[in-house]
């Protein structure tokens, strides 16, 4: 990649600012600006465009674009079109750039914005407008950026990570106490149930890289699918704690359903699952694998769920929200939805994504083993957990209404006993190799003991 380190905060802007009239690169945004490209065959004739330039003006900005172009046209991947790999590419741009983590969340927006548009999407929620052809020339628009540069987005939306504070309601208190409990099974549950294989862990200009090895040998010497987590790549916990939740969102209204819903059913709380983009991360995470693409988290959907008490009362319950650099596992719906929430993708009853999961994994195809396997860790994880209520003689609402003392006492009993308790039984399932990686079709995948046999069977 070219190398970024002479950017400042306006390095965008004044690279796009040079750009002749007819660059197919300025072409391409004066027509999304003017709401004239809106489908998909047409932004990819704008990407065959960027990717041959003819008239170029080189700089860090327009080569990082032409690149993403090329790339785009070659091979989208995943299951992509070519023009939605290249809106997404073209939305990372920004946060290559190495300067305070406002200005690159709002440099990095001013693309995504323009890509969102080209798409025909319209923002729920949005305080930063797309910055037009004509800003380019305007001296007051680099004087903005630079004033962002002092601008620090909050890490916490409470005084308190649990949202607890005397005098909110027992609703409020029992709520904010449940997922407390939920967050810290779910970073236990991460810890030893690992789906990655992390090298590296590294800060460089308010962003955080996550580095991992290959599968592959894994798969060679069939190995357990999950693993734990090596906590000694790093001596700060935030960093942790945003690698042990960065591309799993997903498990919160997928694999984690039951425990969630053990925890919330006693209080009368009506849960949503919100499909999201945000903005204002403290601090983005990037997924570096040698053998797939880059992927930054700023620029992928994100799950929370939205939980609506008796009295109307709404809460944002983000158990995976560490991986933007925020604090606070649960926090007023309102306050979300004004400094974090960029736009909503869709939002459905909770457990709508897991009955769509739990249909999968009993699926009669091989492909969906991993389904299976990921169901079985996430249901030890409950079992445990009952397990210890059980052995206390209590049910969640009596955990959830003990005296303050009582409770910190009962949660910390609970934790250890999960700790140990599910640690063992992954232990377990790992000695027995019940699931192991294989390699198929030159791609890593989970399998059953005996799943050979069932491919034999249906190949006949």
């Amino acid at each position: 990649m070219t190398s970024l380190s002479t950017s400042t905060p306006y390095t965008i802007v004044r690279d796009l600012r040079c750009l002749p009239e007819d660059d197919p690169i300025k072409v391409y945004i004066r027509a999304i600006v003017e709401g004239r490209s809106s489908d998909a065959p047409e932004i990819t004739g704008y990407i065959r465009d960027i990717s041959a330039r003819v008239n170029k003006v080189e700089n860090v900005t327009t080569s990082l674009i032409t690149t993403a172009a090329q790339s785009a046209l070659v091979d989208p991947g995943y299951g992509f079109e070519s023009s939605e790999r290249f809106i997404q590419t073209l939305a990372m741009v920004g946060l290559y750039y190495p300067y305070p983590n406002s200005v690159s969340d709002t440099t990095a927006m001013f693309f995504w914005d323009a890509a969102r548009t080209a798409k025909g999407l319209k923002d729920i929620r949005c305080k930063l407008r797309v910055m037009t052809p004509d800003d380019f020339e305007d001296l007051q628009s680099i004087s903005l950026i630079d004033s962002l540069s002092t601008i620090e987005p909050p890490r916490r939306l409470t005084s308190s990570p649990t949202g607890q504070h005397q005098g909110h309601s027992p609703e409020q208190s029992h709520l904010g106490r449940a997922a407390s409990i939920i967050q810290e099974l779910y970073y236990i549950y991460q810890k030893r149930c690992y789906p990655f294989l992390p090298s590296k862990i590294e800060e460089h200009d308010g962003i955080l890289y996550l580095h991992t090895s290959s599968r592959h040998p894994l798969a060679v010497t069939h190995s357990f699918p999950v693993r734990r987590f090596p906590l000694e790549l790093s001596s700060h916990f935030n960093d942790i704690k945003a690698c042990l939740t960065s591309q799993d969102c997903f498990n919160a209204c997928g694999h984690l359903f039951d425990l969630i819903t053990l925890f919330t059913s006693g209080l009368n709380t009506k849960l949503q699952e919100y499909h999201i983009h945000i903005r204002n991360a403290v601090r983005p995470t990037v997924y570096v694998e040698p053998t797939s693409r880059t992927n930054n988290n700023m620029h992928c959907r994100h799950t929370v769920i939205r939980a609506t008490t008796s009295s109307g009362e709404s809460f944002c319950l983000d158990f995976t929200g560490a991986q933007y650099g925020w604090e606070d596992t649960i926090s007023p719906w309102g306050a979300f939805t004004d400094t974090r929430l960029r736009s909503v993708h869709s939002f459905k009853p909770f457990g709508t994504e897991n009955a769509e999961c739990r249909a999968e994994a009993a699926a009669s195809r091989v492909e969906q083993v991993s389904r299976q396997c990921f169901f079985e860790l996430s249901d030890w994880m409950v079992h445990v957990v009952r397990e210890w209520l059980w052995g206390e003689d209590l049910e969640v609402m009596d955990l959830l209404q003990l005296p303050e003392d009582e409770f910190k006492m009962a949660k910390k009993g609970l934790l250890d006993f999960v700790d140990d308790g599910f640690g063992k039984a992954i232990d377990d399932m790992e000695d027995r190799r019940e699931y192991h990686f294989v390699m198929r079709d030159g791609a890593v995948h989970i399998q059953k003991r005996g799943a050979h046999l069932q491919e034999q069977i249906f190949s006949n």
